[in-house]
């Protein structure tokens, strides 16, 4: 399949880590700090989103626990 390295980024917000991503694919530099950047910015907004679309679906939810 060629694929040979990844990345992964968490799904955050306020400190809570909802998910986190996996991207496979071909080698890349780590090292690109706007990319780096841009997948930090990419976490934090889908955060938002998740944190928002719960807050709907319980307007008072308890905190969020990744082992339940």
């Amino acid at each position: 399949s060629g694929l040979n390295s990844g990345i992964w980024f968490p799904i955050r917000h306020e400190g809570e880590t909802y998910a986190v991503v996996e991207l496979l694919g071909h080698p890349y530099s780590s090292s690109n700090g706007k990319f780096l950047h841009e997948l930090a910015t990419l976490g934090s907004e889908l955060g938002k989103r998740f944190y928002n679309v719960r807050k709907e679906i319980n307007p008072d939810p308890p905190p969020f626990n990744a082992t339940d």
